[in-house]
């Protein structure tokens, strides 16, 4: 398998058709993994440390009459001001993003290498989706818990998680505009620029475009809603 084959712009960072954009082959191997290793990062130097020290230390020292008392942090009020239908219809709705995102990424691998056209290293996206929907399900908890009274360190709790949300915000903001640079990049060349080097039913510029644009528009929506999130709406 190889990582990029049968692509006329050539490796990069920059196309031999053009010198505007880098190459398709470029951001699928290095700009792709690199959105992913920066969110990995994020979560392993900065936030989910503290998030993990946050509720650990918050669980075991709080008092016992806390669990008690769901309104001591305050935050009941603002939890009865959402409807719970809302809240459950935005998680629906990020979750069903997250399943129509790893659908679509499957579905450009199968059809690049169908096309024996090279994935790159497209399936390292897999790795930060599913950490991306991990990290949000784990954040919901956390909220829970804060609002049961189970963390005596509210404030604490609360910029940690949002910290949090930054860093699922980045990467669903650079996974799209990765997407978004390969359409560009295609419009520069022209949806015709690979199609003479495939067998006449591999994936044509045209079909890859179209997939992006999918792509582009889930990626969207989750930076929306992980913006909703930050926004204590979601």
């Amino acid at each position: 398998m190889q990582l990029c084959s049968n692509r006329p712009e050539g490796f990069g960072p920059h196309s031999s058709m053009h010198g505007q954009l880098p190459t398709t082959c470029f951001l699928d191997i290095i700009v792709v993994p690199l959105s992913v290793w920066i969110y990995l990062a994020l979560l392993a130097f900065i936030a989910l440390p503290l998030f993990l020290l946050s509720h650990f230390r918050s669980s075991s020292s709080v008092p016992k009459s806390a669990f008690f008392n769901p309104s001591s942090d305050g935050n009941d009020v603002t939890s009865r001001a959402r409807p719970r239908w809302l809240l459950l219809t935005v998680r629906i709705l990020y979750y069903f993003l997250v399943i129509a995102i790893i659908a679509m990424v499957s579905l450009e691998i199968a059809r690049l290498e169908t096309a024996e056209l090279g994935i790159g290293l497209l399936p390292f996206q897999y790795v930060g989706v599913v950490i991306a929907a991990i990290v949000h399900s784990l954040l919901l908890v956390a909220a829970k818990r804060r609002k049961a009274g189970k963390s005596r360190s509210a404030s604490s709790g609360v910029m940690v998680e949002k910290l949090v949300i930054m860093a699922g915000t980045l990467f669903w903001l650079m996974l799209t505009i990765t997407w978004a640079l390969k359409i560009a990049t295609y419009a520069v060349e022209g949806i015709y620029s690979r199609d003479g080097m495939v067998p006449q039913d591999a994936y044509r510029v045209v079909d890859e475009v179209t997939d992006l644009g999918v792509m582009v528009l889930l990626g969207l929506l989750e930076v929306l809603f992980e913006g909703l999130a930050l926004a204590g709406i979601a």
